[in-house]
């Protein structure tokens, strides 16, 4: 006899039926999924379209498994893919997307938008967030809040993320840089 796994404010929890409280010899597992990124709700919207893909960093602030990537959106559609890269140092300015860590893709829908991603183990430290959606979409936008340089390309939607970030794409040119606030975009990590 087990519990029920359940997805409840972003952790994972498991709810036990009362008659079994008293068992001995068995575990709860007490920590849950922490997000790192931005995932408390911003004030403003923003709007990103298709056929590019875009790139925000984060801090993960423990080491532990990754579980999911998420977005927290007003009422996007469409479909989405979005990757973990490894910071790299360099570029214009001084920290871009290296090497890619996974990936996961999903239907976008309102609200809290986890993603499954295998389970990878991540350290704290620096990683970017990289996504591309099929349709032009609406996201919640920290606006008069710190802004961030973002990265960028355009490719169409569909064709995958690179093994390692490029330093510009061959085929459509190079990768810019976007001063803007940030997004609602975040990593779940279970330590």
């Amino acid at each position: 006899p087990g519990g029920l796994p359940l997805a409840v404010g972003g952790g994972d929890y498991f709810a036990m039926p009362h008659a079994y409280g008293a068992i001995t010899g068995v575990a709860l597992k007490g920590s849950y999924a922490t997000r790192y990124g931005f995932p408390t709700q911003f004030p403003s919207t923003g709007a990103w379209n298709t056929g590019y893909i875009f790139a925000q960093q984060i801090t993960i602030a423990q080491t532990g498994t990754l579980t999911h990537l998420g977005v927290l959106a007003p009422a996007p559609s469409g479909n989405i893919m979005m990757a973990l890269y490894t910071n790299r140092a360099g570029g214009s300015t001084g920290s871009e997307p290296g090497t890619l860590i996974t990936q996961t893709a999903g239907v976008m829908s309102g609200g809290f938008q986890d993603y499954p991603t295998p389970n990878v183990t991540v350290t704290n430290g620096t990683y970017w967030v990289v996504f591309q959606t099929s349709v032009l979409n609406t996201y919640y936008l920290n606006t008069g809040g710190a802004t961030t340089t973002w990265k960028y390309y355009n490719t169409p939607y569909g064709t995958g993320f690179p093994a390692s970030f490029p330093l510009s794409n061959i085929l459509l040119g190079p990768v810019n840089d976007y001063v803007r606030e940030n997004m609602n975009f975040y990593a779940r990590v279970l330590p």
